[in-house]
């Protein structure tokens, strides 16, 4: 492999790692705010539960929020 071959590998190398953080950072940015919104109301339904008692409505909401919660930190 001749220096000329090896550096230009590199540079190509070097671009698409970049492109390739670039892309991540992005889409890990877009999803970030998300993160915190399921959160207070899960927690105001738990409160909400020891404090007042336990009612289906509730307990299927939060089901839906922890999932959806569980989703966000997935990605």
């Amino acid at each position: 492999m001749t220096p000329e071959i090896a550096a230009e590998a590199m540079r190509t190398y070097t671009q698409e790692t970049n492109r390739l953080n670039r892309q991540r950072r992005s889409s890990s940015e877009s999803t970030r705010p998300s993160l915190p919104k399921p959160r207070k109301p899960i927690a105001e339904i738990v409160l909400v539960i020891e404090q007042r008692g336990w009612h289906r409505a509730l307990s299927d909401r939060l089901t839906e929020l922890e999932a959806k919660q569980d989703s966000l930190t997935a990605h």
